[in-house]
């Protein structure tokens, strides 16, 4: 018999065997070992199954115990930049556990991980027989990400970013795709006039305030625009026209850029644009909108700038498909409607898991202490 229908019948073998399992890392962790580290970086697709992992760190970048590990699933259909595949294996029953590493992400005070496949090594060849993305790609990845979860985000917030997104959709469904070379200004992009005012209690120091919370998108556009620039070997002193720093910046993870690279506040008072993000488009092509809005457990929806029950993921990059406006305005429809539900709709449940340090399972924990000690 021929070494590839060998591998085959494995194949079939391992995947019927295990359908239907739940296969956790082992909570013993003396059966894990780790077996190393592949040099990778890429964006993976998530599927419904996608989980990731938050370890949560503080501002010198090191671990803080005083906070939950969050184990989440993001939703499916987002492409997300990863780097490095992890690699740890259960000795008792030889199921390989592989996990990447976020590394362009915004508003989180935390090292994140993706959980990629199991599977096992036949013949030195390694085998997945549960994958976790619908779609991997290699190279580098320009692809940036915005994470919110129950204490990082508040209702009105995910209102102004869904308006914002869709007027930024809006233009280049009329205009056609971002052109390289042209000056583009943020604030005139998603129509700061659509979008809701604030008073103080969601963060703001300055009274009435047009538009609170877009500030998060103009970071995560100005953070893609960035590594759009380093993936096609520009110049960044030539990318910027105008970008100011927040006094506090978003926090990003020990893996992105550093905040003052990237990190972009805008502002608007008495229908004036006093601070804007403005660019010279790097690359042609449209902008590229993956988002999900979930349910995150809390119950109180809360006045207009209190925290929300619901956590979302946004994700931006530049694509030259002109399907990306269609897909756009189906995600952040279904958004939308998560957001503001119709009446009768049945609720999605919360599927996140926290885990402090004194209960967080010795499989994870040897996941962890190894990526991120």
């Amino acid at each position: 018999m021929k070494k590839g229908s060998v591998v085959f019948i494995l194949i079939l073998f391992l995947c019927t065997s295990f359908r239907g399992m739940v296969i956790e890392p082992p909570d013993d962790k003396g059966s894990l070992e780790y077996i190393g580290k592949e040099f990778f970086a890429g964006y993976v697709t998530t599927t419904k199954d996608t989980r990731i992992i938050r370890i949560p760190i503080n501002s010198n970048f090191e671990r803080n115990n005083l906070l939950p590990y969050i184990v989440s699933k993001p939703g499916e259909g987002i492409r997300i930049g990863v780097e490095g595949i992890y690699s740890f294996k259960d000795k008792k029953t030889q199921v390989v556990y592989r996990y990447a590493i976020l590394p362009h992400v915004t508003n989180v005070s935390a090292v994140m991980l993706l959980e990629l496949d199991w599977g096992f090594f036949i013949k030195e060849e390694y085998v997945p027989f549960k994958i976790f993305y619908s779609e991997i790609k290699y190279g580098m990845s320009s692809e940036s990400t915005y994470f919110a979860g129950r204490y990082e985000v508040y209702f009105n917030k995910i209102h102004n970013i869904i308006v914002a997104l869709g007027n930024i959709n809006d233009y280049q469904e009329r205009k056609g795709p971002f052109s390289k070379g042209q000056e583009y200004s943020y604030l005139k992009l998603i129509n700061i006039s659509d979008v809701r005012y604030l008073d103080g209690k969601g963060g703001s120091n300055l009274g009435i305030v047009r538009g609170s919370g877009v500030c998060s998108m103009s970071t995560l556009l100005s953070e893609t625009l960035f590594y759009t620039v380093k993936k096609n070997g520009g110049n960044i002193s030539e990318l910027y026209i105008e970008r100011w720093v927040h006094t506090k910046p978003y926090v990003h993870g020990p893996f992105s850029s550093d905040p003052y690279e990237s990190d972009a506040t805008v502002l608007a008072l008495d229908d004036k644009n006093l601070r804007d993000l403005r660019w010279i488009q790097p690359v042609n092509g449209y902008l590229d909108i993956d988002i999900k809005v979930k349910p995150n457990g809390l119950q109180e929806w809360g006045n207009l700038g209190d925290k929300s029950p619901y956590d979302m993921v946004v994700t931006l990059s530049f694509s030259d498909d002109p399907d990306v406006i269609k897909d756009n305005i189906n995600a952040l429809s279904e958004a939308w409607e998560v957001l503001y539900p119709v009446q009768g709709s049945k609720r999605e449940k919360p599927d996140n898991i926290y885990f402090y340090e004194k209960n967080l399972p010795e499989g994870w924990r040897k996941i962890i202490n190894t990526i991120y000690p």
